[in-house]
């Protein structure tokens, strides 16, 4: 069994057996426990990020005798097209992976106009260090509105919240921002904290108000 993912989010599986004495009756693959095709080949549509896919197929012959391949685990780590995607993107960097040496590709517009995006892409103890590339897409409706107090204070807030020296953001357009922290240690519509590269950007429109945190 064999299979890659696409930019479009997709991977086809190819399984490939023979039997020279009664032939090949039927295939089953299976993704993630579940029968999805009973031929040679599936092609997985609209692959979430972070997502695990395991598959594997079993082959059949005409004397009822059967084979299981091998397991194949597929997980997006590159394509980001919806909101969804770029939340589990958020969550994964948050987590613990840097993405260093990675690249993440924005695929579509996304709209976040459903969501309070308080819980950035970074934190100072997870910090993204791989490159971002927006890839000329929008980001429209980003919303950040979050609040501390003096001994309570909140962390870097933006798109990203903290980046690495080696991370690099780019090809991105910001429509529509509205950033509203108090007791924030740093805010941007971009990155609250950016220790790496930022280029190529392009904000459209956008507010940023609150208070600062010095301590």
């Amino acid at each position: 069994t064999s299979g890659g993912i696409t930019s479009s989010r997709t991977c086809t599986l190819t399984v490939s057996a023979s039997d020279s004495k009664s032939g090949l009756a039927n295939y089953k693959i299976y993704v993630n426990g579940n029968v999805v095709a009973t031929n040679s080949n599936y092609t997985i549509k609209d692959m979430i990020f972070n997502k695990r896919y395991t598959c594997y197929a079993i082959a059949t012959d005409n004397a009822g005798n059967s084979k299981q391949s091998s397991t194949i685990t597929l997980k997006n780590e590159v394509y980001i097209a919806t909101l969804t995607d770029l939340s589990n993107f958020r969550d994964s960097v948050n987590g613990g992976n840097s993405y260093s040496g990675k690249t993440v590709i924005q695929t579509s517009d996304i709209d976040m106009a459903s969501v309070n995006w308080v819980n950035a892409i970074g934190i100072d103890a997870h910090r993204f260090a791989g490159t971002y590339n927006g890839n000329g897409r929008y980001i429209v409706n980003l919303k950040i509105t979050a609040s501390g107090s003096e001994s309570g204070y909140i962390g870097d807030k933006g798109l990203f919240g903290n980046t690495e020296p080696s991370s690099i953001i780019e090809n991105l357009i910001i429509s529509n921002a509205n950033i509203q922290t108090s007791y924030s240690t740093s805010c941007g519509i971009i990155c609250g904290f950016s220790r790496g590269t930022i280029r190529n950007i392009r904000i459209l429109s956008g507010n940023i108000s609150g208070t600062t945190y010095i301590g």
